[in-house]
């Protein structure tokens, strides 16, 4: 009588155990995926992508020592990218590149 009283508690305490792990990792996994879904939503907006071409143009100056400037960039649904007025200048001051438009298409 004894030992089954304490078979039933362990076994009533392991099955609220799981049942808790298992809320905790639907939470963690359902936060996970909110995350990268709203992380692609902010990543299509005008607003990010301008900033992270403004990030990248500065990151490209210092390392060439010279004049980069993007007039837009463009991310389309994981497989397009289009580059307005990309302008690269050399060490002379001289234009190195000026394109009006680039697009590149690629898959994962």
């Amino acid at each position: 009588m004894r030992y089954s009283r304490i078979i039933i508690y362990f076994c009533v305490t392991n099955f609220k155990g799981i049942k808790k792990t298992g809320k905790i990792l639907g939470f963690s996994v359902g936060g996970i995926i909110l995350f990268l879904a709203l992380l692609f939503v902010l990543i299509q907006t005008s607003l990010i992508q301008s900033f992270i071409s403004k990030a990248i143009v500065s990151e490209l100056s210092d390392k060439l020592h010279t004049k980069v400037s993007i007039g837009k960039i463009e991310y389309k649904f994981f497989d397009d990218i289009a580059i307005r007025d990309l302008y690269v200048e050399d060490q002379q001051k001289d234009t190195l590149l000026f394109v009006n438009r680039a697009d590149a298409h690629f898959k994962f």
